[in-house]
């Protein structure tokens, strides 16, 4: 039985269910690679966008050790720190479809991810990434606070 490399597991799934991190990206070349695993997967995503108190419950259902950092402040410093020490990265759609351009990625293994059937179309015609062989999205669209003021005692004017 082949199992997934960091790279292509993490990468691929955007870390199961609870690293479906923004567009994903896996940092190397476009050529892809045997269905491994070295034990350890390198992630570089957006700062409080995972709660770190669920990295031991994704490692356990991975078997791999998650290396974490909340690194990626915005696209264009976020750029500065892509490449090869990183397993999966979280760009916003238009930097995604540059480092696939650029031929930045690798291709995901979809045989491995059950969850790619559950995309949503619209995420599949990208012409960037047709099929959405090189990424996967977790969110799309404006994320929203809601509060009752009943509830909090008092309106809610900053974050």
């Amino acid at each position: 039985m082949k199992r997934l490399s960091r790279r292509s597991f993490l990468a691929s799934s955007a870390a199961s269910a609870a690293l479906l991190g923004l567009p994903g990206c896996v940092g190397g070349g476009v050529a892809p690679e045997a269905v491994t695993s070295s034990g350890l997967v390198r992630v570089l995503n957006w700062t409080e966008y995972l709660d770190p108190e669920l990295l031991p419950t994704i490692e356990a259902q991975i078997g791999d050790t998650i290396v974490y950092q909340e690194l990626w402040e915005d696209n264009y410093g976020g750029q500065d720190l892509f490449g090869p020490q990183w397993d999966i990265v979280t760009p916003t759609n238009w930097l995604a479809a540059q480092y696939i351009q650029d031929g930045s990625v690798q291709r995901l293994p979809l045989e491995f991810i059950p969850n790619h059937k559950n995309i949503d179309p619209v995420f599949l015609t990208n012409g960037w990434d047709r099929g959405a062989r090189f990424h996967m999205p977790w969110q799309s669209g404006i994320t929203g606070i809601a509060y009752d003021p009943n509830l909090t005692g008092r309106e809610l004017t900053s974050v």
